[in-house]
């Protein structure tokens, strides 16, 4: 099906739809196996990093070729898939201003009113671009763009976008926090957290997933118990920085002790899974 697409993208003639193939096959090297990398003689004709840094330089000069003030929806997945590619590199800043970019386009489309946007198909791109936002924007530690994304969550939704959802708007009260917009008490912020933690299924908590969960679900459970911890580590972590006399400093130095260290195992469970093969999952933290 992604063979498909991206024959499809390049045969179309339309240059937004073009870099969207270009993106996508880019996406496809950034993936490949590491037994696929090695035998690369067989089927690439050049290293994949050779070939991921020419596909991206590529897109990327067309994206600016047709210029920042044309907003289309082919222009937004161009700029979510730049932005999922930045993160894979483990380039956040990078990540930030593509994102940054995709909020602008999605603005001009309209899709933050709730009365344009209505396609499912739109709203998920939408969900995608303020949550990413907000995500990346903790991480680095600035300010976020979109204070209302005017998103009504359906409770019919997957448990995974409603727990997602229900994170990213907790993670905005932390980074007013720490730019000091507001002066909610921490201790709100964590009951937030935790009652965020009753939208988790009790089994997701176990440390050892079930042999029968197939890879998508065991992406979609870890993510969210990663990204969980992540938001517990953000938030407490300020607070390890002031003196011993500052009350209740034992209690966040025992809480983002716990929660770094509960991150890194969530991600090893998930890093040696054997079913970890060649997945393609673009959703909410895209990823």
């Amino acid at each position: 099906m992604v063979k498909n697409f991206i024959l499809s993208s390049f045969e179309s003639r339309q240059p937004l739809r073009i870099v969207k193939g270009i993106l996508w096959l880019a996406l496809c090297v950034q993936q490949l196996p590491a037994d696929a990398i090695k035998q690369r003689k067989s089927f690439l004709l050049a290293l994949p990093q050779t070939l991921f840094d020419a596909y991206v330089t590529g897109a990327e000069a067309i994206l600016v070729n047709v210029g920042e003030s044309v907003a289309s929806m082919d222009r937004l997945e161009c700029l979510l898939l730049c932005t999922k590619l930045c993160i894979n590199m483990g380039k956040p800043r990078r990540a930030w201003a593509s994102v940054r970019n995709a909020i602008n386009c999605s603005l001009l489309l309209g899709m933050h009113r709730p009365n344009q946007c209505r396609d499912p198909a739109q709203q998920s791109l939408w969900s995608q671009a303020w949550q990413m936002d907000r995500q990346l924007s903790s991480i680095l530690g600035v300010p976020y763009s979109v204070p209302y994304p005017h998103y009504s969550l359906d409770s019919n939704l997957p448990v995974v976008v409603r727990i997602m959802h229900c994170m990213h708007s907790i993670v905005a009260h932390i980074s007013d926090l720490n730019q000091g917009v507001t002066e909610t008490p921490i201790e709100k912020i964590e009951t937030e957290i935790q009652t965020c933690a009753t939208l988790f299924a009790d089994e997701w908590w176990s440390v050892i997933p079930a042999e029968y969960m197939s890879f998508d679900a065991l992406y979609s459970r870890q993510l969210c118990k990663m990204y969980f911890f992540l938001l517990q580590k953000t938030l407490h972590l300020p607070n390890m920085l002031k003196t011993f006399e500052e009350p209740n400093i034992q209690t966040s130095r025992k809480i983002t002790i716990e929660a770094c260290r509960n991150l890194v195992s969530t991600y090893e469970v998930l890093r040696n899974s054997s079913k970890s093969v060649l997945t393609f999952i673009f959703g909410t933290w895209n990823a």
